[in-house]
Protein backbone atom coordinates (compact mmCIF):
# COMPACT_ATOMS: atom_id res chain seq x y z
CA UNK A 1 0.00 0.00 0.00
CA UNK A 2 1.04 3.75 0.07
CA UNK A 3 3.63 4.80 1.66
CA UNK A 4 1.85 7.73 3.37
CA UNK A 5 -1.53 5.67 3.56
CA UNK A 6 -2.78 5.86 7.36
CA UNK A 7 -6.30 4.43 7.76
CA UNK A 8 -7.90 1.09 5.66
CA UNK A 9 -11.26 1.52 5.99
CA UNK A 10 -14.23 -1.11 6.53
CA UNK A 11 -14.73 -3.48 3.35
CA UNK A 12 -11.44 -2.96 2.01
CA UNK A 13 -10.86 -6.20 0.13
CA UNK A 14 -13.42 -8.37 1.73
CA UNK A 15 -14.49 -11.41 0.47
CA UNK A 16 -11.65 -11.60 -1.95
CA UNK A 17 -8.79 -13.89 -3.01
CA UNK A 18 -5.91 -12.02 -1.44
CA UNK A 19 -3.36 -14.48 0.16
CA UNK A 20 -0.80 -12.12 1.59
CA UNK A 21 -0.28 -8.21 2.06
CA UNK A 22 2.41 -5.73 2.97
CA UNK A 23 1.74 -2.96 4.88
CA UNK A 24 3.79 0.75 4.79
CA UNK A 25 5.38 1.36 8.76
CA UNK A 26 3.04 4.85 9.26
CA UNK A 27 -0.40 2.58 8.98
CA UNK A 28 -2.25 3.89 12.00
CA UNK A 29 -5.58 2.18 11.40
CA UNK A 30 -6.26 -0.78 9.86
CA UNK A 31 -9.76 -2.65 9.29
CA UNK A 32 -11.18 -4.50 5.97
CA UNK A 33 -9.63 -7.98 5.30
CA UNK A 34 -12.39 -10.04 6.31
CA UNK A 35 -12.70 -13.40 5.21
CA UNK A 36 -9.64 -13.52 3.29
CA UNK A 37 -6.92 -16.10 2.03
CA UNK A 38 -4.07 -14.31 4.42
CA UNK A 39 -2.42 -16.70 6.81
CA UNK A 40 0.35 -14.70 7.95
CA UNK A 41 0.06 -11.19 9.20
CA UNK A 42 2.52 -8.88 10.71
CA UNK A 43 1.37 -5.72 11.42
CA UNK A 44 2.97 -2.07 11.10
CA UNK A 45 4.77 -0.88 13.65
CA UNK A 46 3.43 2.32 13.97
CA UNK A 47 -0.58 0.26 14.46
CA UNK A 48 -2.62 1.92 16.78
CA UNK A 49 -6.12 0.66 15.78
CA UNK A 50 -6.81 -2.85 14.44
CA UNK A 51 -10.34 -4.21 13.59
CA UNK A 52 -10.15 -6.53 10.44
CA UNK A 53 -9.46 -10.12 9.10
CA UNK A 54 -12.69 -11.15 10.20
CA UNK A 55 -13.62 -14.91 9.39
CA UNK A 56 -10.17 -15.35 8.64
CA UNK A 57 -7.71 -18.09 9.64
CA UNK A 58 -4.55 -16.42 10.65
CA UNK A 59 -1.59 -18.41 11.33
CA UNK A 60 0.65 -16.29 12.64
CA UNK A 61 -0.49 -12.85 14.10
CA UNK A 62 2.70 -10.45 15.17
CA UNK A 63 1.07 -7.53 16.85
CA UNK A 64 3.38 -4.02 17.14
CA UNK A 65 3.77 -2.39 20.80
CA UNK A 66 2.23 0.52 19.44
CA UNK A 67 -1.51 -1.38 19.33
CA UNK A 68 -3.82 0.34 21.91
CA UNK A 69 -7.05 -1.70 20.69
CA UNK A 70 -7.65 -4.77 18.86
CA UNK A 71 -10.89 -6.33 17.74
CA UNK A 72 -10.40 -9.92 16.32
CA UNK A 73 -14.03 -11.86 15.32
CA UNK A 74 -14.76 -15.16 14.30
CA UNK A 75 -11.74 -15.81 12.92
CA UNK A 76 -8.74 -18.74 13.82
CA UNK A 77 -5.69 -17.90 15.38
CA UNK A 78 -3.15 -20.28 15.77
CA UNK A 79 0.04 -17.99 17.05
CA UNK A 80 0.44 -14.84 18.21
CA UNK A 81 3.56 -12.78 18.59
CA UNK A 82 4.60 -9.40 19.91
CA UNK A 83 7.21 -7.11 18.80
CA UNK A 84 10.73 -7.34 20.07
CA UNK A 85 10.88 -4.29 23.31
CA UNK A 86 14.03 -4.21 24.74
CA UNK A 87 12.12 -3.81 28.19
CA UNK A 88 10.61 -6.69 28.19
CA UNK A 89 13.50 -9.01 26.65
CA UNK A 90 13.56 -10.62 29.99
CA UNK A 91 10.24 -11.70 29.97
CA UNK A 92 8.94 -15.27 28.82
CA UNK A 93 5.32 -16.36 28.55
CA UNK A 94 4.56 -20.30 28.29
CA UNK A 95 0.76 -19.75 28.18
CA UNK A 96 -1.22 -22.53 26.20
CA UNK A 97 -4.57 -22.83 25.12
CA UNK A 98 -6.74 -25.33 24.06
CA UNK A 99 -9.41 -22.54 22.43
CA UNK A 100 -10.13 -18.88 23.44
CA UNK A 101 -14.11 -18.15 22.83
CA UNK A 102 -14.47 -14.64 22.61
Amino acid sequence: FGKNLEVIESEVFDNSSVEAVEFNDKLKTLNGFNNTKITTLKLPKALEKFDGFKGTKIDNLTLPKTLKSMLLRNGILKEITFEEDEEFKNITSKTAFDKVVI
